[in-house]
């Protein structure tokens, strides 16, 4: 299923936009410069040397829905239901979130990466390379409310986003 504008995919995951994962917010960090400066002796110059970059964490705020049979709705339906049917769909999605997010292919393979995938507003996938971080998650306590509140970090492996096609370039 291709992602739709505001919608993020994490090994097959898709949320953002018009899902059951919806985005409350995005921290950006910018990225560190490593400077290699340093003062010239006995002067009042600086030495500029080659400076590097050190990509920063993608933070997502975000909340799981969590289906739940209206009471007015449970004597409409004709076959049997299992009492937990809306818990274990609920759960289900907050435990793929999890496992996706924790992993552990990816964090016991040194070096590896996987692609983030997102849609901007204009259509375009793009990619960002990195791996999954801290996941933490707690229901939400208010009367009435049937979400579970995640925070989830992406640490990015550099500080670009690449385009989802790949292009090649044919050798002579």
């Amino acid at each position: 299923m291709p992602l739709q504008p505001y919608q993020y995919s994490l090994s097959g995951v898709v949320f953002g936009r018009d899902t059951d994962i919806t985005i409350q917010k995005i921290d950006l960090q910018p990225y560190n410069v490593n400077n290699q400066d340093f003062q010239v002796q006995r002067s009042d110059e600086a030495r500029f040397g080659v400076d590097t970059l050190t990509p920063s964490p993608m933070i997502f705020t975000m909340s799981v829905l969590q289906n739940y049979q209206l009471e007015s709705m449970s004597g409409l339906s004709t076959a049997p239901q299992p009492d937990d049917l809306f818990a274990a769909v609920s759960n289900r999605r907050l435990t793929q979130l999890a496992y996706v997010w924790k992993n552990p292919a990816v964090r016991m393979t040194w070096g590896a990466t996987i692609p983030l995938l997102f849609c901007d507003k204009t259509g375009q996938v793009r990619r960002v390379y990195g791996r999954p971080g801290k996941f933490v998650h707690a229901p939400r306590n208010k009367q009435g409310e049937h979400w579970i509140d995640v925070q989830a970090e992406f640490r990015r492996a550099d500080t670009y986003a690449y385009s989802d096609t790949e292009y090649d370039v044919g050798h002579p």
